[in-house]
């Protein structure tokens, strides 16, 4: 009963009390399927922010958050706010400092730097229904030379250490076929098993390296959303059974709405973009590879995965 009663206690606290990264800590997660209210995440990002901020964001509305943003702004926090209007509406009229972004397709990252050292990515958009109730994942890491090269770099790739992980960040569409390619060889890599969860899946290539890597005898994990399974992924589906790949398909009372892949629980990939044409050649994505995973790490997304099975069923 008592130990009960403290993990009541303890699901209560980390809910409300979110970690931010730290130099102590510097690559932390969260996820709704790990009790995290990713609300309250953001929301203590922003009201700590003491100097800068800059939010690239495809939808961004909840309440609370615009209010949060409006006090940064009030305490004179220099904030550099790019939306894609077709997810946040008329967000300028909210937030006169925020700015609508015209591009090839949509302004579909998800990025938060604060004070130049602190960088917020994943699945999650500022709505309501993505932060607390959907599936999603945000990576937070504290590493100026990150932040500072999403602030001010005109580069699209940087190669860098997070306490001697090997870590890439990707920006698209730009070297969208390099980006691709690097997709591509840590699938042809992979020895043992790739665990795979995305929103939306079309992409040919990726789908035809996954085919390749199941023949050789890799194991696969793919977990898709509901919605999607029966409209844009559907096609590809059908190609993964054909094949002897079932893969999981999500609930239908919430989005699957997790970017992210798994190799040998080894190498994350994780960012914005869903795995498909318009998001590598089009949208305004990013996309972030993180190399030899900390014991902690892998139990993570263990702890992930196994949530996805237990609210997900067979296609």
């Amino acid at each position: 009963m008592g130990g009960t009663l403290f993990a009541c206690i303890w699901v209560v606290y980390k809910t409300t009390h979110p970690t931010l990264p730290s130099a102590q800590d510097p690559i932390l997660f969260y996820s709704t399927q790990t009790s995290d209210d990713l609300r309250v995440l953001f929301k203590k990002a922003i009201e700590t922010t003491k100097n800068t901020l800059l939010l690239q964001i495809y939808g961004c509305t909840d309440p609370n958050l615009l209010n949060e943003l409006q006090k940064a702004h009030n305490r004179r926090v220099k904030i550099q706010l790019l939306y894609d209007p077709s997810g946040s509406g008329a967000l300028n009229k909210k937030l006169p400092f925020a700015i609508p972004l015209s591009c090839q397709g949509l302004m579909h990252k998800k990025i938060l730097v604060c004070d130049e050292e602190t960088v917020f990515f994943g699945s999650a958009n500022l709505t309501p229904t993505s932060l607390r109730m959907h599936d999603n994942i945000v990576v937070g890491v504290y590493h100026p030379e990150l932040a500072s090269f999403l602030l001010k770099s005109l580069d699209n790739h940087l190669l860098f250490y997070i306490k001697g992980q090997r870590a890439e960040f990707w920006h698209l569409p730009d070297f969208h076929h390099q980006c691709l390619e690097r997709i591509l060889e840590s699938i042809r890599q992979a020895k043992n098993s790739i665990h795979l969860a995305l929103f939306t899946f079309t992409h040919p290539l990726i789908l035809q390296e996954l085919i390749k890597a199941h023949q050789r005898g890799i194991h696969l994990h793919i977990a898709l959303d509901f919605y999607t399974a029966n409209g844009a992924s559907k096609g590809v589906i059908q190609t993964l059974c054909k094949e002897g790949i079932t893969p999981w398909i999500g609930p239908s009372n919430k989005l699957l709405h997790h970017k992210w892949a798994l190799i040998d629980e080894n190498t994350l990939l994780i960012g914005s973009a869903n795995w498909t044409r318009l998001a590598f050649q089009k949208n305004e994505d990013c996309l972030f590879i993180l190399h030899d995973l900390t014991n902690l790490q892998k139990n993570y997304f263990r702890k992930i995965w196994k949530e996805l099975e237990k609210n997900a069923t067979r296609a």
